[in-house]
């Protein structure tokens, strides 16, 4: 592209965001054959809109999201999996800042806060996932000084969800208000898998923005938690269930299996049990995968129920599992099976809800309506595993795995200080060699995994078409 030319792409790009608005700052899939799934995304974000302020006094950092005038743990802290991707249109990495710091000395944080009169209301005793949800944002951002601002924060939070699923003998266990899977009943008197792998999750990532801060001795602190919890939970493995969890042998009673545990791949700790058995559980469908992957407790339970059982953030959290064991097919299948079985309700009422049924593919009884949930699929489900997209705005690459032969990618994705879009040509076959079509403000590296091979290239500011060989 001529010096001319860029000229012109770049006040064309400045028109666009002016009549664009906030979604000049929200990333637009490129879908041609499934319109219906980039339809939801976009009811997604309007719904999301709704809720946020774009003014708010007491220094409290703009836009945020306040529904109802309340600012909620979940949606500020663990709603950032998919608002990172709109990060900021979002204020996603500003947001969970701000939350972080109303918790108290203790390390407690309120379930939410009432925006009017800055009051706290409850405690937040269920897990946040809130050291990964700051990685993942400061992978999109690339902001290390909002990282550190919340990083002390993360570590009280860690400290008092360690000490609020340790008893005073150093058993690990997690009572049913603390639980992800309250229908598990939660555990204790011996370690309970759940509660290991949520501890272990949380020092792994908090082990990696402590590097990414140049923080050593946090780093090797919370690497070596990480490396005992998943010793610990390791202990726990079922080979003949393929399931992790605790066991009674005095009273013969075990720890409901729930999918909690299997998350703890994330972390890809070497300790574990193999990856690929752990995947196979997650995919089996007398497991946790019936006709909507993924169930939150295991099949072979009681409490399993084919007519609820199966949320939204979990389902991410399995995905995100699979994508990190590097089976980026079997996650985009499970995550098009999901997002299908949401439509089906979608289209009959524009509506989505808390939670559906393993076999009904329908909303559970009691389940809320609720947009905010769906964003974990509808939008971070459908940009990382449907289209395939992960960004590193240290290293200034965007990496595309490459699963579908239609036309589809992406625009104005942003990352750092960059805004790219990134589209290929229909292709014969999905293992055939792509041509796309890539647009970027700055400098930037795109790697493209197809099947076992991956092909990177360093691109310029412009348009350039790439024929990937």
């Amino acid at each position: 592209m001529t010096s001319n030319a860029f000229v012109i792409h770049l006040l064309a790009a400045a028109l666009a965001a002016t009549q664009l608005g906030w979604r000049a700052g929200t990333p637009e899939p490129i879908l041609e054959a499934e319109p219906e799934l980039v339809a939801m995304y976009w009811h997604v974000w309007e719904a999301y809109r709704e809720g946020v302020i774009e003014e708010a006094s007491g220094g409290l950092p703009t836009p945020i999201y306040a529904p109802g005038g309340r600012l909620g743990a979940s949606e500020l802290v663990t709603g950032s999996l998919f608002t990172r991707w709109a990060w900021r249109a979002t204020g996603a990495f500003e947001s969970l800042d701000a939350y972080l710091l109303l918790a108290d000395r203790a390390g407690n944080l309120p379930q939410f806060w009432i925006l009017r009169d800055r009051s706290p209301v409850g405690v937040q005793e269920r897990p946040l996932f809130g050291s990964f949800a700051a990685w993942q944002l400061y992978k999109i951002s690339g902001d290390k000084a909002t990282l550190g601002k919340a990083f002390s924060q993360l570590a009280r939070v860690h400290s008092r969800q360690t000490s609020r699923y340790t008893a005073e003998d150093g058993v690990r266990g997690v009572g049913q208000s603390a639980s992800l899977v309250p229908e598990g009943g939660g555990w204790s008197g011996s370690d309970c898998a759940e509660a290991s792998a949520i501890l272990l999750i949380e020092s792994h990532y908090l082990a990696l923005c402590a590097k990414e801060l140049g923080l050593p001795d946090a780093e090797s602190a919370y690497r070596r938690a990480a490396s005992d919890e998943a010793k610990r939970l390791s202990k726990m493995w079922s080979e003949s269930d393929g399931v992790f969890r605790a066991w009674e042998k005095e009273s013969e009673t075990s720890e409901v299996a729930t999918i909690v545990p299997m998350l703890s791949l994330l972390t890809k700790r070497p300790e574990l049990p193999d990856s690929t058995r752990i995947v196979a559980s997650l995919n089996d469908g007398e497991t946790f995968r019936s006709r909507l992957p993924y169930s939150a407790v295991a099949q072979f339970e009681s409490t399993f129920r084919g007519d609820a059982g199966v949320r939204p953030l979990l389902q991410y959290l399995a995905l995100r599992t699979i994508i990190e064991h590097g089976d980026f097919s079997a996650a985009a299948y499970a995550s098009g099976t999901m997002l299908n079985a949401l439509a089906r309700t979608w289209r009959r009422e524009r509506k989505f809800y808390s939670e559906y049924g393993a076999t009904t593919l329908s909303p559970s009884p009691g389940s809320s309506e609720s947009s905010f949930d769906a964003g974990y699929l509808v939008v971070a489900g459908l940009i990382e595993a449907v289209l395939g997209f992960d960004v590193d705005a240290g290293s200034e690459t965007v990496l595309w795995r490459m699963t579908r032969k239609d036309r589809h990618g992406i625009e104005r994705l942003r990352f750092g200080n960059n805004h790219v879009s990134l589209i290929t040509a229909a292709r014969e076959t999905s293992d055939a060699r792509p041509v796309i079509t890539v647009k970027a403000e700055r400098p930037f590296t795109l790697r493209v995994t197809i099947g076992p091979r991956t092909f990177s290239k360093r691109f310029s500011a412009g348009e350039t078409k790439w024929e990937v060989r």
